[in-house]
């Protein structure tokens, strides 16, 4: 490693986060959405279905409007994945908002070459990278997802002009502790 990368992480990058409801919501439509993909991928294929009712072969409908009628049992997926589990993950992230302040409260984060602290009114932690499983960027949040599955929402914008150099910084050191 050259000596001019090491000295563009040697200074800690320090910030605090003010946690909000729209971010947490975001957080948890993509854990939710991960988790069932595949029930995304078959309700879309069921919404093709649907719409090409008419045209099916075995239909033996005489108008469009028969066929559609005859074949809406194939939107109740789509409408439960489309429909009711976004409405769902909105409704329980906005009760686990109201209902632990710990998810509300501000907190300080440091990165550098040797970690990650967190530092808020009623918890404090410190880990190593190499506790890091992933660090994807969803919509201007950096989520630092941990080994054990806990996640730590960082909005891009919270970071300020440190926002590149700690993407960068978070890269390396998820590429080096894969190593």
């Amino acid at each position: 490693m050259s000596a001019n990368h090491q000295s563009h992480h040697a200074e800690p990058i320090r910030f605090t986060v003010t946690p909000q409801l729209r971010d947490f919501v975001r957080f948890q439509a993509y854990h939710s959405i991960r988790q069932v993909k595949l029930l995304f991928i078959i309700a879309v294929f069921l919404l093709v279905v649907f719409a090409c009712a008419p045209f099916m072969p075995y239909q033996k409908s005489t108008t469009a409007l028969e066929a559609y009628r005859s074949s809406v049992g194939v939107l109740i997926l789509p409408a439960i994945v489309f429909l009711l589990l976004p409405a769902t993950i909105w409704f329980s992230s906005y009760r686990r908002w109201q209902s632990a302040p710990e998810v509300r409260e501000p907190r300080q984060y440091t990165f550098s070459d040797r970690g990650i602290e967190v530092k808020a009114a009623t918890f404090s932690s410190k880990f190593d990278w190499t506790n890091i499983r992933e660090a994807p960027v969803v919509k201007g949040l950096l989520l630092l997802i941990t080994a054990q599955r806990a996640a730590y929402i960082i909005p891009l914008g919270d970071a300020g002009r440190d926002a590149d150099r700690l993407l960068v910084l978070v890269d390396h050191k998820l590429q080096s502790s894969k190593r």
